[in-house]
């Protein structure tokens, strides 16, 4: 999640600085994330590999609730509601073989 936040606040920046700041920002967020385990165990005497795997559980529920956003109209499908990629970044992204829209 923290490299799809960064993702899409730096979409100015060029593709190669925009991939590391994602990188770091995903970096950041996991360590932040697994952070908050050391601190249960720290703090309250949690078992590291039972709140680790826990919190993987709610880190996959936060994402997919994001990605597949619950729908106004239950007769649709749900849809993805994503920010689009700009071109030049998709083209670093897939070592510069984009078919779509050259």
């Amino acid at each position: 999640m923290g490299a799809a936040i960064v993702g899409t606040h730096w979409t100015s920046a060029p593709p190669t600085v925009a991939l590391i700041a994602m990188a770091l920002g995903g970096m950041l967020g996991g360590g932040l994330w697994i952070m908050a385990c050391g601190a249960m165990k720290l703090y309250r005497g949690v078992n590291e590999v039972i709140s680790s795997l826990l919190m993987n559980y709610i880190a996959i529920a936060i994402l997919n609730h994001l990605v597949q956003w619950p729908d106004a109209r239950p007769q649709q499908p749900q849809q993805t509601l994503t920010y689009p990629i700009p071109d030049d970044n998709m083209r670093a992204i897939s070592g510069g073989l984009l078919c779509i829209g050259d």
